[in-house]
């Protein structure tokens, strides 16, 4: 599959556009700072997530395969499924049919026509990664007519430096509660604020009310994940069995095409960005 390589400054980055404008890598003074789980024809053919991908027009889970959305019926069995036959993280129709726009030493940017039956809303999608000198701004824009519920999922590590030393501080200010099956019930609480040692402890929380800057940092280096513009919900996953950890963007909370809570609309805009220090 072939790749577009940013580069600015200590910073660089691969893009794989074809692959739904995956970000492959992300080096740091040569240390890689991205999840490695799978590689690009692996994530375009199943949908194993690496890096950081794109998960649409869904991020995170739905409750049910086939519903309706907006009197349009929406049949999702094509999708990649968690334990519990839940489908996660988007559709693979979504992983393939880009076309590049333009490309540079420090920016790229590809289009998606979407057209696709079952989720039968016409519209555009639109993905420009910007490597600064700082870090990685990622841009994406929906198009025409379409709810909108999608998000990224950035696989952040620390090279060099024990899992149970990496410090986390999450910028929202509410947890969404989840059931066994990892789906919203509706209610929420506040979430404490602070510095939080990663220890041996995993994370799995839907996260609400997005207000600051996410942190992941060491002795060595800190990462800054911030969620400027159309991100208002976001989860934070920390699993035990790897040395990663994840903030992700979501333009809506968790299931929200099927239940419609805080469902959004196109034209939306969402942008984050990945800050290296």
């Amino acid at each position: 599959m072939e790749v577009v390589l940013l580069r600015n400054g200590s910073l660089e980055a691969t893009i794989a556009p074809a692959a739904a404008m995956l970000v492959t890598s992300l080096r740091h003074d040569d240390e890689e700072l991205l999840g490695q789980r799978a590689d690009a024809e692996t994530f375009a053919r199943t949908g194993k997530t690496t890096g950081s991908p794109l998960l649409y027009p869904w991020a995170n889970r739905l409750s049910a395969v086939r519903f309706g959305v907006r009197g349009a019926a929406v049949d999702v069995s094509a999708a990649r499924t968690d334990g519990f036959g839940s489908p996660m993280h988007g559709l693979p129709e979504a992983r393939s049919g880009w076309v590049v726009e333009s490309s540079s030493r420090e920016r790229v940017v590809a289009t998606l026509d979407w057209n696709v039956a079952a989720f039968p809303f016409p519209h555009t999608l639109r993905v420009e990664h910007r490597l600064t000198e700082r870090g990685l701004e990622t841009t994406t824009e929906v198009r025409g007519e379409a709810p909108v519920a999608f998000g990224w999922h950035p696989f952040l590590q620390l090279p060099g430096e024990p899992r149970a030393d990496w410090r986390v501080s999450i910028g929202a200010a509410t947890r969404l509660e989840l059931d066994d099956r990892m789906l919203p019930t509706g209610a929420r609480s506040a979430r404490e604020r602070g510095v939080e040692r990663l220890g041996e402890s995993a994370y799995d929380e839907a996260l609400a009310d997005v207000d600051g800057p996410f942190i992941l940092e060491g002795a060595r280096r800190r990462i800054q994940v911030d969620f400027p513009e159309g991100a208002p919900y976001a989860h934070f996953f920390a699993p035990a069995a790897e040395a990663l950890v994840s903030f992700e963007p979501m333009a809506a909370p968790g299931d929200a095409l099927v239940t419609g809570d805080d469902l959004q609309s196109a034209p939306w805009r969402m942008r984050f960005s990945i800050t290296v220090t």
